[in-house]
């Protein structure tokens, strides 16, 4: 799915992952550029797409994309 992203940073990544889909390097540059642009309606679908994407090759990487996503699922253990 290409993206529609006004954004010229993100051309070059989103090339990389089109040739080598585990390219992990270019996924974390995508994804980090993609969270940078402002928010609006049509950027959050892009987003969502674009991680599900990352999701369907790396699909244990979750706390790459957004850190707090880990830690807010994460099980504790002193918890009653």
């Amino acid at each position: 799915m290409p993206l529609r992203a006004p954004h010229i940073q993100i051309a070059p990544w989103r090339h990389r992952v089109e040739q080598d889909p585990y390219d992990g390097e270019a996924w974390q540059a995508l994804v980090a550029e993609l969270a940078a642009l402002p928010a609006s309606p049509d950027l959050l679908l892009e987003r969502r797409a674009l991680y599900d994407e990352f999701l369907t090759h790396f699909p244990t990487a979750v706390s790459s994309i957004h850190p707090s996503w880990h830690t807010s699922t994460r099980v504790r253990s002193n918890i009653p």
